[in-house]
């Protein structure tokens, strides 16, 4: 159950994206892809944890609402075979009396043989070395999963969802005592049966127990009924005193307590946290956007609950098409909402959402063709890499992909895993931009993605500079690359030393052509290099701004000549020796800029024509066969042709006489 990262008119749309003066102090859902969330707040970091086939993964963050920047690191790693190999499912992340701890399930391949296990980190950083896996069972040793710790009145309790015997008729939940967090000290004892409709949809399941304490009231949150259901909610069993072993000590909620609304269709399998300051506490939660899902397009979500007295009020779950207010104390960066049907939208077309999922219930889909785009306008205060987030949904089946560019310039592309479409999720990438107006436009890649917003960072990513950069050096290998000046070149820019940048921006007569990120490590050198092709002769004049978040320093000129664009010149022969009329012609270009096509002529007559393979230095020729030529002197020419130009030859005389 892997939680992971994310990452969302057929007229020319002329309406301009626009965004307020002051970034809003709020995010969207989802936070991440995935499900099964539980996560750890230390300090200022907040530790998640997800598993997959290739093991068990811990997320560090800064932010509970931008948790895809967050580092993974894996920490445990499935053998090959026996009852650690396989179906490693909904890993819990806790720490206790300061050591961590991760609790998972993991079975053979046959799911009746799921158990739990623990590991324990090594060290105090949970992305460092953990011990080996223990089997955590009650001597009734019975199918098991979704396990969490209860540290209560001093002692320590396991809760998990299992089955009553052998074979599945149905979750319940479990509590046993233990002797130390990796040890279970006693009988399991069935604490509640899944008995109420509410938590009976498909199948009778509890699981995801998880529990708050607050005023001397014990709340135990749990997920009921078919998790692949739309139906999914949670309940809760509530203690307020007596022994928390004893069933006949809690109460069970009179219905769900959390249930699906619009684009959070089958909410559950949580986790609990506190904003970065503490003060506000906050659920974790997985949802599916898009009804009858089942397991796929599962999204993690966080929103903030409340009080009253000891019992938690969680609300409803926050639609995807709704703001949600930042945590108290999170210091991440406000970001810039953009529309897409407000952006300039070029061969596609903005739709009304009768199905909510979108903001504003619109988006811009049928991005169907190669020269399909959309284009936002975007203001940034300061030259700078900034964090870019795009709203988008794919259900194609595989990844797709938008191109980029800034300012008309290539910035590569941004990878759009399937969600299915009209579930909304967000990719993010970095872009280079300049203070003030900026156009970011995302067009037609590999497959199709639909788009409902960008958000954009209200401030450049810090990236450690102390000064602008250093001053870069620019060179170009035109003319020592083939031996020609023939269009086709490199232009280098090195930084021998001092102070880096982020990003290399390379001008050529004074138009944006490239923009290169680059990683700072000052004061080591930095090397940047564009590829130009395809120049005409002339004369080129090349400049260059390298930028951090600390200013800009630009890049002496460079002035570049082309003189060999076109292709050499063709030598024409024939093989007429007997003169009756039938013969060929044959064009030789034995060195120089090749050429991509070719025409045969004799004046304004075509005789033929054809495609050339340009490989410059290497040799080229082509060829004619003529026949039935009339008698009498007769004037041919071939003309050698590739985008910079057209070379023709000298012509050749044939003479036929019989």
């Amino acid at each position: 159950m892997a939680l992971l990262l994310a990452v969302g008119a057929a007229s020319a749309g002329m309406t301009v994206a626009s965004a307020a003066d002051v970034p809003p102090a709020d995010f969207y859902n989802p936070v991440l892809k995935g499900a099964d969330p539980s996560i750890v707040r230390q300090g200022d970091r907040y530790y998640s944890v997800s598993s997959d086939a290739d093991g068990v993964w811990v997320r560090e963050s800064t932010s509970l609402a931008a948790m895809t920047d967050g580092v993974v690191t894996r920490v445990w790693e499935p053998d090959a075979e026996g009852p650690l190999c396989c179906n490693v499912w909904a890993p819990e992340i806790l720490l206790i009396d300061g050591e961590w701890y991760i609790y998972f399930a993991a079975d053979d391949g046959a799911n009746a043989n799921h158990r739990m296990y623990g590991i324990r980190a090594l060290t105090d950083d949970p992305q460092g070395e953990w011990s080996d896996p223990v089997k955590i069972a009650a001597p009734t040793d019975r199918w098991a999963i979704d396990a969490t710790v209860m540290q209560h009145d001093g002692s320590l309790y396991f809760l998990w969802s299992g089955w009553e015997g052998m074979v599945d008729e149905g979750q319940s939940l479990y509590i046993a005592p233990m002797s130390d967090p990796l040890t279970i000290s006693g009988e399991r004892v069935r604490l509640s049966e899944p008995t109420e409709p509410w938590e009976r949809v498909a199948l009778p399941i509890q699981e995801g127990p998880e529990v708050l304490e607050r005023g001397g009231v014990t709340t135990l949150v749990y997920s009921a009924s078919g998790s692949w259901t739309e139906d999914y909610c949670l309940g809760t069993l509530t203690a307020r005193g007596g022994d928390v072993l004893d069933p006949a000590s809690w109460e069970k909620s009179d219905g769900c307590v959390f249930a699906k609304r619009d684009t959070a269709w089958g909410p559950g399998h949580h986790t609990f946290t506190t904003s970065p300051d503490g003060t506000e506490d906050w659920i974790v939660y997985h949802a599916s956007t898009v009804k009858d899902r089942g397991w796929d397009g599962r999204t993690i979500r966080a929103q903030r609950f409340t009080w009253d007295g000891g019992s938690p009020v969680f609300g409803s779950p926050v639609s995807t098409y709704e703001t949600v207010p930042m945590p108290s104390g999170d210091t991440t960066v406000p970001q810039r909402t953009y529309e897409a049907e407000d952006a300039e939208v070029h061969r596609a077309r903005v739709v009304d959402v009768s199905v909510p999922g979108a903001s504003g219930h619109r988006k811009v889909g049928y991005i169907d063709f190669d020269d399909s785009w959309v284009e936002f306008t975007v203001t940034a205060p300061a030259d700078g890499l900034y964090g870019v987030d795009v709203r988008y949904s794919s259900g194609t089946g595989s990844t797709s992909t938008h191109r980029v560019s800034v300012n008309g310039a290539s910035a590569g592309s941004v990878e759009l895993p399937s969600n299915g479409w009209d579930n909304w999720i967000f990719a993010g990438l970095d872009l280079d931009l300049r203070a003030g107006e900026n156009t970011v436009r995302l067009s037609k890649g590999v497959g199709y993605a639909e788009l409902d917003l960008i958000r954009v960072d209200a401030r450049p990513i810090d990236d450690g500079a102390t000064a602008a950069p250093a001053t870069g050096v620019l060179s170009s290998d035109n003319g020592w690359d083939t031996g020609l000046r023939d269009g086709d070149y490199t232009i280098t820019m090195d930084l021998w030393w001092g102070q880096n940048a982020s990003v290399f921006r390379l001008y050529e007569d004074g138009v944006l052509v490239a923009s290169t990120r680059l990683d700072p490590a000052s004061p080591a050198a930095q090397r940047a290099t564009v590829d130009i092709r395809g120049r005409v002769d002339g004369e080129y004049v090349y400049t260059g701004e390298l930028v951090n978040s600390r200013g800009v320093t630009a890049v002496s000129p460079l002035r570049v000549s082309v003189t060999d664009a076109a292709p050499a010149r063709p030598v024409l022969s024939h093989d007429n020796h007997d003169r009756d009329g039938a013969f060929t012609l044959t064009a030789d270009l034995w060195w120089g800029t090749n050429a991509t096509s070719y025409v045969f002529r004799e004046g304004e007559v075509v005789l033929g024509e054809g495609t050339l393979t340009a490989a410059t230095q290497s040799a080229q020729r082509a060829r004619l066969t003529v026949e039935g030529v009339a008698p009498g002197v007769h004037r041919y020419e071939v003309e050698f042709r590739n985008a910079a130009g057209a070379t023709v030859s000298r012509p050749v005389e044939v003479t036929v006489s019989r």
